[in-house]
């Protein structure tokens, strides 16, 4: 029988199990594919696009050329720098990836129906149920596939299970309220107060992200500010006192500082994206320990880390 479990479905590039900072207890990360934003320092470049992307790593590759021969449209080809892929002429068959023998070439990005979300979830119910985990909503945007999200979130909540959903807040207010009648606890990423410098380091304003956050504390589910801590970004005197006066006026009571890190810079290259913040250090503890002393002297309750 078809239903909306099996009819609805989203674009997924990643479902991590295991996961210790994306909500209480151990969780199961399933992040989706797509984003209004362009932070310059974003960890998952494949999650920018709101189509399935050809990746490719180097140091995976054998050299067997069996992709060049199998790509239709020519678009792949083999030189001193390994495989070269023309993507304008890649129309994203994929036949590459089903002949490379060594997974060098790889796939992100892949549409799920709800139930085939919910298989890998429920893998770990014993884990939820021992730690107090469950599932998290991440990206991308998982707003920006408001509809795949709010059916997720209500069959995971008829499966008894705990959610949580992190979003930037880019999006309309009708989009974030649909899902919140479904979420026990709402992760609100804040990178910037300064408007003009959201827009040169987002790419967008952040007077709906604002507005957004004021409304959801408003409306009374459980939320946590994270706060992305790039040194040479927001680091600053007069950015931190922004997000404390900000989150006080807004009524937001728990603060997590997420320190910035290099773990994803990989993934551009493998991606044929660039990436301009190969230079930015992880903040210091120095910098994390006053960051939060400030905020918890204004009483806000901060962790730093998730």
């Amino acid at each position: 029988m078809t239903t909306e479990k099996t009819q609805t479905k989203g674009l997924i590039f990643d479902i991590q199990r295991f996961s210790l900072h994306d909500g209480p207890g151990i969780r199961t990360v399933v992040f989706f594919k797509g984003c209004p934003l362009r932070c310059k320092w974003c960890a998952n470049p494949e999650s920018l696009t709101n189509k399935p992307q050809l990746f490719y790593s180097k140091k995976d590759c054998i050299g067997c050329q069996q992709c060049v021969r199998a790509c239709p449209q020519s678009a792949l080809s083999f030189g001193d720098d390994g495989v070269v892929i023309d993507r304008q002429a890649c129309t994203l068959s994929f036949q590459c990836v089903g002949v490379c023998p060594s997974g060098a070439l790889s796939q992100s990005g892949e549409w799920y129906t709800i139930d085939q979300v919910m298989d890998v979830v429920m893998k770990d119910l014993p884990f939820f149920k021992n730690s107090g985990g469950g599932i998290t909503l991440s990206g991308g945007e998982a707003l920006s596939q408001s509809a795949f999200a709010v059916a997720l979130l209500k069959e995971a909540k008829a499966r008894g299970l705990h959610t949580a959903v992190e979003t930037s807040g880019y999006c309309a207010w009708e989009k974030l309220k649909s899902v919140l009648e479904y979420t026990d606890i709402l992760l609100f990423d804040v990178k910037l107060i300064n408007d003009a410098k959201h827009k040169e380091y987002i790419g967008v304003s952040n007077k709906r992200i604002q507005e957004n956050l004021k409304k959801a504390v408003e409306n009374g589910t459980p939320l946590v500010a994270r706060i992305p801590v790039i040194t040479s970004v927001n680091g600053d005197e007069q950015s931190i006192t922004a997000f404390t006066e900000r989150f006080k006026e807004a009524g937001v009571k728990n603060v997590d500082l997420l320190p910035f890190h290099q773990l994803g810079a990989a993934k551009y290259e493998m991606a044929g994206v660039p990436y301009t913040f190969q230079d930015e250090k992880p903040p210091t503890d120095a910098l994390l320990k006053a960051i939060k002393k400030q905020m918890q002297d204004a009483g806000l309750h901060v962790s730093i880390g998730g």
